[in-house]
């Protein structure tokens, strides 16, 4: 009966935790982002994007890309105008053009990217699953790394993990473990169009 209590107390302590770090976390855009897509008008002829594209585009990631993984076709294209003021930062996102899921319309919303530090390297928010009206859900985050033809995707996840099955037999083993990253990238897109010049 006191072990029980015992586990107890540390579960209620660990989620006590875990609220506290969330909160006094300032949140940053990327992570405000709506649960679910939006669709956008605009996105239907593949003409149009490609002369908007020409008109706009001022960073190697805006461009059409392919899912290697589904063939489906996606845009990135900035949301913010260049030369954003103090305390803005670029943005992107990544919108449906063509997916072999046809309840997946054209210009719906499949994720939001703003660059880190380190250049061709995104911070990126992208809907992971499918309802069944097309509407997609469950917004995970990724490390995006451009290069001249291709964007791999790194899913981002903590290093370590709370196990709280490994208190319940005995108080002394380890109930934080290291959870290794082992994606290699190979997920992501390839240049679709090869009309967007070069910037590297």
């Amino acid at each position: 009966m006191r072990s029980a209590a015992v586990v107890c107390g540390w579960i209620l302590c660990l989620l006590a935790l875990t609220a506290d770090m969330s909160a006094a976390a300032p949140q940053r855009w990327i992570e405000m982002l709506p649960t679910t897509s939006a669709v956008l008008d605009g996105y239907m002829d593949d003409e149009a994007v490609r002369e908007r594209l020409d008109c706009n585009a001022t960073n190697p990631i805006e461009d059409i890309w392919k899912l290697v993984a589904t063939g489906g076709l996606i845009v990135v294209e900035r949301m913010d105008s260049p030369g954003a003021d103090v305390g803005q930062v670029e943005r992107y996102r990544m919108v449906v053009m063509r997916s072999p899921d046809r309840a997946v319309r054209p210009g719906t919303v499949m994720g939001y990217l703003q660059p880190t530090a380190s250049r061709g390297t995104y911070e990126a928010r992208i809907y992971t699953h499918t309802e069944g009206d097309g509407i997609l859900t469950g917004a995970k985050t990724f490390r995006i790394v451009v290069g001249e033809d291709a964007m791999q995707f790194f899913r981002v996840r903590s290093g370590l993990m709370v196990n709280l099955f490994r208190m319940l037999p005995y108080m002394f083993r380890r109930a934080v473990d290291y959870r290794p990253d082992d994606h290699n990238g190979l997920d992501g897109c390839v240049r679709y169009r090869a009309s967007l010049p070069r910037y590297f």
